[in-house]
Parts: structure tokens; C-alpha cells; sequence
């Protein structure tokens, strides 16, 4: 059984790579920062540092900055049912912002501070004449 993690090499992930192996006959770290996949011409395609990757793996484990989280919920929704994925491909994009977090974590019911998401500024001072204090007001772009 072979297994990869996609990372940027940290000593965390390193670790990682090390526990892998005493459950995998192969492990592989891809440097997160050189992979390419190619979409939208029948067939997903995932390059690494320029050469076409073999993807047959028993386990795929995701592992980044925030600054990566679109490139990762895209290999984890690659992967998915193809590989075992320990972590939700929307995990990635709901984690990395603030908003989807928040959202994540009402529909669970986990207490949470009653937050108002407005449009623009206009729609926010509008709301701010209808609202006690403290408030949290986000307001997107």
C-alpha cells in the first residue's frame, strides 16, 4: 500500500512522513508549492514539478498553509473515494475563513457571538441603527 502527503516539508510533516511509514510500504512527500492539476478536458490530470503524477494511492493526507487551502480541497475532492481521505475536502476552504467557520459551527450548535454579515458599508450602517452593543459585523470584499 503506498500512501502521500502533500505538504511544504515542515518538521511537523516530516514526522508525518515517519509514522506513515510504519503503516505503508511506500510513502511520498510532494511539495505542495510544485503541484499542477489540470482540469477540463474530460480527464483530471495532476503534474508534479513538471511531470505527470502517479496518483494510485491507499491514503492521501493534506497537510498546508491557509495560503494553499483552494489547491488542497481540490486534491482532497480528487482523491475522494479513490484514495482514504482523513479530512473532508470542504475542511480546507471552511477552516481558512473566518465566515464559513462560523457558519460550520452554528449549524453543529457550538455557541457562537451573534454575527451580522452585511453586503457593503451602506447596508452595515443600516443595520448598526437596529442593533444593541457588542456587535461582531462583517462585511465582506
Amino acid at each position: 500500500m503506498r500512501a502521500a502527503l502533500f505538504s511544504m516539508g515542515s518538521v511537523s510533516s516530516k514526522r508525518i512522513v515517519e509514522a506513515l511509514e510504519s503503516y505503508f510500504d511506500e510513502v511520498v512527500h510532494f511539495d505542495i508549492r510544485k503541484v499542477e492539476m489540470r482540469i477540463g478536458k474530460g480527464d483530471t490530470l495532476l503534474f508534479y514539478d513538471g511531470e505527470k503524477l502517479d496518483s494510485d494511492f491507499s491514503c492521501v493526507y493534506l497537510k498546508s498553509s491557509f495560503r494553499y487551502a483552494l489547491i488542497q480541497r481540490a486534491l482532497a475532492t480528487y482523491f475522494n473515494g479513490i484514495a482514504y481521505m482523513p479530512i473532508e475536502p470542504s475542511a480546507f476552504t471552511i477552516v481558512n475563513d473566518k465566515i464559513f467557520t462560523h457558519l460550520a459551527l452554528e449549524k453543529n450548535k457550538i455557541p457562537t457571538p451573534e454575527t451580522y454579515i452585511t453586503p457593503t458599508v451602506d447596508a452595515a450602517k443600516k443595520l448598526l441603527k437596529s442593533i444593541n452593543f457588542p456587535i461582531i459585523l462583517k462585511i465582506p470584499g
